[in-house]
């Protein structure tokens, strides 16, 4: 971490001996469960100010609250286990990210979705997407000429995700190391307030037509279009194609 220059590293399935992290050297900074955790931060820069936040902390998840300049930033690590219901993980997600302001969540999902580019959209990955259609939380990550997760048997895919706020989006850089360390490729994601005249991130928001409920959109469209009345006027049109645009 210190040759690359990383300042905090969100780490799933950290190396263990003895059911503790270990690798990271004495004068890192460790915030995780004591035993087995499945999850860590770790704070790698000794001028960086942080707390951790002990209401997440748990054997899957690890957050603190920090400050990069003059902002506070709440910044999460999160694995989610593959046998276990993905509604818990997206629950703890949820909780995360109703501490409102400034939050990044790094996670290994275990899901797939168009979302985050993967090739597939599986159950695991329709259950995030519905947090995400529904709650104040966008995606970091870009689509790149390699997954995230490249095993060794040969299959790949895109599991890890930034989940970040929109107030955060637009003053990150995110990009995706070539070479894998183990399975995973490293996520670079780097921060800078001072770019104040950095344009907003367009929304990486998707439709999901697997979870749309039809009936009820197909009702509420002939209602609206049933409202339209007359078209013989430029005005009448554009009317109705701002009501359209709203059906």
């Amino acid at each position: 971490m210190v040759k690359e220059g990383i300042g905090i590293a969100l780490i799933q399935e950290p190396y263990l001996y003895g059911g503790r992290i270990r690798g990271f050297g004495a004068a890192a900074k460790v915030v995780a469960k004591e035993q087995n955790p499945w999850a860590a931060v770790v704070i790698n820069d000794e001028k960086l100010r942080y707390v951790a936040m002990q209401q997440f902390l748990s054997e899957t998840t690890a957050a603190i609250r920090v400050n990069i300049g003059q902002e506070e930033v709440l910044l999460a690590s999160q694995y989610c286990k593959i046998h276990e219901d993905m509604e818990l993980d997206v629950e703890r997600l949820r909780k995360i990210f109703e501490e409102g302001g400034k939050v990044l969540v790094g996670a290994d999902t275990n899901a797939h979705s168009a979302w985050w580019h993967s090739s597939d959209t599986n159950d695991r990955g329709i259950c995030v997407e519905r947090f995400l259609m529904a709650g104040n939380v966008d995606v970091a990550n870009r689509q790149m000429p390699y997954t995230t997760f490249s095993a060794h048997a040969g299959g790949e895919t895109n599991i890890d995700v930034t989940f970040v706020t929109p107030a955060l989006i637009r003053h990150i850089t995110w990009d995706l190391e070539e070479d894998p360390m183990g399975d995973h490729r490293p996520i670079l994601v780097a921060c800078d307030f001072d770019r104040h005249e950095l344009e907003a991130e367009a929304s990486t928001k998707v439709f999901c037509y697997k979870t749309t409920n039809w009936k009820r959109y197909n009702e509420e469209l002939s209602l609206r279009l049933a409202d339209m009345g007359s078209l013989e006027s430029a005005a009448a049109i554009n009317r109705a194609v701002k009501r359209w645009n709203r059906a």
